[in-house]
Protein backbone atom coordinates (compact mmCIF):
# COMPACT_ATOMS: atom_id res chain seq x y z
CA UNK A 1 0.00 0.00 0.00
CA UNK A 2 0.97 3.65 -0.39
CA UNK A 3 2.13 4.98 2.75
CA UNK A 4 0.67 8.50 3.84
CA UNK A 5 2.74 10.95 1.71
CA UNK A 6 4.68 8.49 -0.87
CA UNK A 7 3.70 8.03 -4.23
CA UNK A 8 1.25 5.53 -5.40
CA UNK A 9 1.52 5.98 -9.03
CA UNK A 10 4.77 3.20 -10.25
CA UNK A 11 4.70 3.44 -13.91
CA UNK A 12 5.02 4.61 -16.49
CA UNK A 13 6.86 7.66 -14.23
CA UNK A 14 8.60 10.43 -15.52
CA UNK A 15 10.35 7.69 -18.23
CA UNK A 16 10.67 7.21 -21.67
CA UNK A 17 8.91 4.55 -23.12
CA UNK A 18 9.62 2.35 -26.72
CA UNK A 19 5.78 1.24 -26.45
CA UNK A 20 3.08 2.88 -27.83
CA UNK A 21 0.66 0.67 -25.83
CA UNK A 22 2.03 1.12 -22.11
CA UNK A 23 0.46 -0.31 -19.43
CA UNK A 24 -0.31 1.38 -16.03
CA UNK A 25 0.61 0.24 -12.21
CA UNK A 26 0.03 1.96 -8.83
CA UNK A 27 -0.29 1.02 -5.26
CA UNK A 28 -2.81 0.30 -3.20
CA UNK A 29 -4.65 3.35 -1.15
CA UNK A 30 -6.24 2.52 1.66
CA UNK A 31 -9.83 2.44 1.52
CA UNK A 32 -9.80 3.20 -2.33
CA UNK A 33 -12.43 0.33 -3.88
CA UNK A 34 -11.59 1.55 -7.42
CA UNK A 35 -9.47 3.95 -9.28
CA UNK A 36 -9.97 6.05 -12.29
CA UNK A 37 -7.34 6.02 -14.61
CA UNK A 38 -6.99 8.72 -17.61
CA UNK A 39 -4.71 9.22 -19.95
CA UNK A 40 -4.35 12.85 -22.06
CA UNK A 41 -2.06 15.04 -24.14
CA UNK A 42 -1.14 18.66 -24.30
CA UNK A 43 -2.44 18.81 -27.67
CA UNK A 44 -5.89 16.33 -27.95
CA UNK A 45 -6.49 16.76 -24.45
CA UNK A 46 -8.07 13.47 -22.72
CA UNK A 47 -7.32 10.40 -24.73
CA UNK A 48 -8.99 7.98 -22.37
CA UNK A 49 -9.67 6.77 -18.95
CA UNK A 50 -10.58 3.37 -17.35
CA UNK A 51 -12.15 2.84 -13.51
CA UNK A 52 -10.74 -0.63 -12.23
CA UNK A 53 -11.10 -2.56 -9.52
CA UNK A 54 -7.52 -3.41 -9.20
CA UNK A 55 -3.45 -1.98 -9.37
CA UNK A 56 -2.71 -1.85 -12.81
CA UNK A 57 -4.59 -1.12 -16.36
CA UNK A 58 -3.29 -2.74 -19.87
CA UNK A 59 -3.54 0.14 -22.45
CA UNK A 60 -7.19 -0.39 -23.47
CA UNK A 61 -7.77 -2.56 -26.21
CA UNK A 62 -10.11 -0.13 -27.97
CA UNK A 63 -7.91 3.22 -27.67
CA UNK A 64 -5.86 4.49 -30.64
CA UNK A 65 -1.99 4.34 -29.71
CA UNK A 66 -0.28 7.05 -28.77
CA UNK A 67 1.78 8.85 -31.16
CA UNK A 68 5.27 8.73 -31.35
CA UNK A 69 7.54 11.62 -29.83
CA UNK A 70 5.11 12.92 -27.96
CA UNK A 71 4.56 13.49 -24.51
CA UNK A 72 1.86 11.93 -22.09
CA UNK A 73 -0.21 12.74 -18.38
CA UNK A 74 -1.40 10.12 -16.58
CA UNK A 75 -3.63 10.65 -13.64
CA UNK A 76 -4.59 8.03 -11.32
CA UNK A 77 -7.68 9.03 -8.72
CA UNK A 78 -8.12 6.86 -5.92
CA UNK A 79 -11.79 6.19 -4.86
CA UNK A 80 -14.35 4.33 -2.13
CA UNK A 81 -18.28 5.14 -2.09
CA UNK A 82 -17.81 8.16 0.29
CA UNK A 83 -15.59 9.61 -2.71
CA UNK A 84 -12.34 10.84 -4.20
CA UNK A 85 -9.46 9.83 -1.63
CA UNK A 86 -6.46 10.56 -3.03
CA UNK A 87 -5.29 11.81 -6.58
CA UNK A 88 -1.64 11.68 -8.39
CA UNK A 89 -0.86 12.33 -11.97
CA UNK A 90 2.77 11.95 -13.52
CA UNK A 91 4.32 11.90 -17.50
CA UNK A 92 5.70 9.89 -19.80
CA UNK A 93 6.57 9.92 -23.28
CA UNK A 94 6.96 8.25 -25.78
CA UNK A 95 10.11 7.57 -28.34
CA UNK A 96 9.59 8.06 -31.95
CA UNK A 97 9.74 4.26 -34.26
CA UNK A 98 13.30 5.27 -35.59
CA UNK A 99 15.23 6.05 -32.32
CA UNK A 100 13.35 2.91 -30.74
CA UNK A 101 14.16 0.53 -33.53
CA UNK A 102 17.64 1.26 -33.32
CA UNK A 103 17.40 0.99 -29.05
CA UNK A 104 16.61 -2.21 -29.59
CA UNK A 105 18.91 -3.33 -32.27
CA UNK A 106 21.30 -2.08 -29.60
CA UNK A 107 19.92 -4.05 -26.88
CA UNK A 108 20.26 -7.16 -29.12
CA UNK A 109 23.97 -6.46 -29.67
CA UNK A 110 24.24 -5.84 -25.58
CA UNK A 111 22.86 -9.46 -25.23
CA UNK A 112 24.65 -10.91 -27.98
CA UNK A 113 28.19 -9.59 -26.88
CA UNK A 114 28.02 -10.78 -22.70
CA UNK A 115 26.42 -13.66 -23.02
CA UNK A 116 22.69 -13.29 -23.46
CA UNK A 117 19.81 -11.88 -21.77
CA UNK A 118 20.19 -14.22 -18.51
CA UNK A 119 23.69 -12.95 -17.99
CA UNK A 120 23.64 -10.38 -15.08
CA UNK A 121 26.18 -8.69 -17.41
CA UNK A 122 24.08 -8.29 -19.84
CA UNK A 123 21.09 -6.90 -17.43
CA UNK A 124 23.44 -4.43 -16.01
CA UNK A 125 24.82 -3.12 -19.71
CA UNK A 126 21.18 -2.91 -20.42
CA UNK A 127 20.05 -1.13 -17.75
CA UNK A 128 22.58 1.07 -17.53
CA UNK A 129 22.36 1.96 -21.45
CA UNK A 130 18.35 2.27 -21.17
CA UNK A 131 18.78 4.88 -17.61
CA UNK A 132 21.13 7.06 -19.86
CA UNK A 133 18.49 7.27 -22.61
CA UNK A 134 15.85 8.32 -19.91
CA UNK A 135 13.81 5.10 -20.14
CA UNK A 136 13.89 4.50 -16.68
CA UNK A 137 11.04 1.87 -16.79
CA UNK A 138 12.65 -0.32 -18.98
CA UNK A 139 15.90 0.14 -16.85
CA UNK A 140 14.11 -0.92 -13.91
CA UNK A 141 12.56 -4.21 -15.44
CA UNK A 142 16.75 -4.82 -16.55
CA UNK A 143 17.91 -4.39 -12.36
CA UNK A 144 14.82 -6.44 -10.91
CA UNK A 145 15.76 -9.50 -13.38
CA UNK A 146 19.58 -8.69 -12.09
CA UNK A 147 18.65 -8.73 -8.46
CA UNK A 148 17.23 -12.42 -9.06
CA UNK A 149 20.31 -13.68 -10.79
CA UNK A 150 22.78 -11.83 -8.23
CA UNK A 151 20.37 -12.41 -5.32
CA UNK A 152 23.94 -12.22 -2.92
CA UNK A 153 24.79 -9.05 -4.84
CA UNK A 154 24.68 -5.84 -3.49
CA UNK A 155 25.44 -3.90 -7.07
CA UNK A 156 21.93 -5.26 -8.64
CA UNK A 157 20.09 -3.59 -5.71
CA UNK A 158 22.34 -0.13 -6.10
CA UNK A 159 21.68 0.07 -9.76
CA UNK A 160 17.97 -0.04 -8.91
CA UNK A 161 17.77 2.46 -6.30
CA UNK A 162 19.46 5.07 -8.25
CA UNK A 163 17.11 4.30 -10.70
CA UNK A 164 13.96 4.35 -8.49
CA UNK A 165 15.87 7.84 -6.97
CA UNK A 166 15.77 9.39 -10.67
CA UNK A 167 11.34 8.59 -11.51
CA UNK A 168 10.89 9.95 -7.61
CA UNK A 169 10.05 6.47 -5.40
CA UNK A 170 12.40 7.65 -2.77
CA UNK A 171 10.84 4.78 -0.58
CA UNK A 172 11.44 2.11 -3.22
CA UNK A 173 15.30 3.67 -3.70
CA UNK A 174 15.48 3.29 -0.24
CA UNK A 175 15.18 0.14 0.22
CA UNK A 176 17.18 -0.86 -2.79
CA UNK A 177 20.12 0.72 -0.56
CA UNK A 178 19.48 -0.72 2.88
CA UNK A 179 19.68 -4.03 0.94
CA UNK A 180 22.76 -3.30 -1.21
CA UNK A 181 24.01 -1.42 2.62
CA UNK A 182 22.79 -5.14 4.36
CA UNK A 183 24.59 -7.45 1.52
CA UNK A 184 28.05 -5.75 1.96
CA UNK A 185 27.68 -6.17 5.16
CA UNK A 186 26.89 -10.20 5.30
CA UNK A 187 30.44 -11.72 5.53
Amino acid sequence: PAESGAPFLIAPRRTGLMTDRPAFTWRAVPGATRYRVTVSSAESGELWNREVEGLSCPFPTDAASLARSAEYLWEIEASSDAGSLRKESTVFDVMGDGLARTVRANLTRIQEGTGGVENPAAQFLAGSYLSGLGLFADAIEQFVAMCGLMPTSAAPHEALGAVYMKVGLVDLAAAEYQQALALTREP
